[in-house]
């Protein structure tokens, strides 16, 4: 029995059902000084939401970590829509997305260096030259403001 919300489900929902798991997860394991993912089973159907609740050090964040890519198991497979996380990253990561609740690099960048960034997930060629510089470029103040630090414009 699934314990998420399963949106192709409710009525008035337009989610259609896909025939892979948009997630599936088997033995996920992760250690640092101590474990912090242990042995985790986990299938959420496309439509579904599931929220992962637990306190402080309960593993929450590293379990999306290593979904998104950006920590490596020790053990166990994940598999998004069918595509093997670890075997394929590029592929899914092309179908996935990281909205983290601190961001990792982003205070260290300028505005100028995030725009580029984001537009760089997106863009298909690494040859395709990036029009944020011309862009912003045009008025003069943003040239004062895309050199420094994100940091900076965000609230305390």
């Amino acid at each position: 029995m699934s314990s998420g919300v399963a949106l192709g489900e409710m009525p008035g929902s337009a989610v259609a059902r896909s025939p892979v798991d948009a997630l599936h997860v088997r033995g996920l394991r992760k250690a640092f000084s101590s474990v912090a993912v242990d042995n985790l089973d986990l299938t959420v159907r496309a439509g579904e939401l599931y929220a992962l609740l637990g306190p402080n050090g309960a593993g929450k964040t590293t379990t999306l970590r290593m979904i998104a890519g950006l920590l490596p198991p020790d053990a166990g497979s994940i598999s998004i829509f069918g595509i093997d996380a670890l075997a394929d990253p590029v592929a899914a990561k092309r179908i996935t997305a990281w909205l983290p609740d601190e961001p990792m690099i982003y205070d260290k960048l300028s505005p100028l260096e995030y725009l580029e960034f984001v537009a760089g997930l997106w863009v298909s060629s690494a040859s395709e030259p990036s029009a944020m510089p011309k862009i912003c470029s045009r008025c003069w103040s943003c040239r004062r403001i895309v050199t420094r630090a994100a940091r900076v414009f965000r609230a305390a």
